[in-house]
């Protein structure tokens, strides 16, 4: 699949019309589009490597995972990736599956990516910066931080009625 790269499977997305599964995989800097009516991997995409992250041994490498994140906008159209062992997220083209503009540095352990209920952004764990980045999908860009307290990890949208509040 990739140069080092194991067949455990790190987080995953699903295109719009559900033909194609992208996923990441322990030790990939960057994630593989696999197509299932053919049922084989179709493209792989490789992703920038922090000059830090390509001196680490593998064996240091937080749970196996060089990246840890893969959110898809409402549309298809672009990725949110959380690069965990080299401090980055981006923006990835669908399309491409390159990276829109430049990679985003959000801090040290980016874990998870996941899309606003409407799409508009990327929300991003920074874990060891006690933080949560916010990335327009638009923009490719870094909107702003939310700290959020101690190692955040997975995350999940959800709505609330005010009135449960009360």
């Amino acid at each position: 699949m990739g140069p080092g790269a194991s067949g455990a499977v790190r987080p995953m997305a699903i295109s719009p019309d559900e033909r194609y599964v992208y996923f990441q995989l322990s030790f990939l800097h960057g994630f593989v589009e696999y197509d299932l009516r053919a049922r084989r991997p179709r493209r792989i995409s490789l992703l920038p490597i922090s000059p830090e992250a390509r001196r680490l041994p593998r064996t240091r490498y937080l749970l196996d995972s060089a990246m840890h994140g893969l959110a898809l906008n409402q549309s298809g159209t672009r990725f949110c990736v959380a690069a965990t062992m080299s401090g980055y997220a981006a923006i990835v083209s669908r399309r491409t599956l390159r990276p829109i503009r430049r990679i985003i540095p959000v801090g040290r352990v980016p874990y998870w990516s996941t899309s606003s209920p409407h799409g508009r952004w990327c929300f991003v764990s920074v874990a060891r910066d006690d933080r949560v980045a916010v990335i327009s999908y638009r923009r490719a860009q870094l909107a702003r931080f939310i700290h959020v307290g101690f190692h955040p990890q997975r995350m999940r949208t959800g709505r609330l009625r005010v009135s449960a509040l009360r």
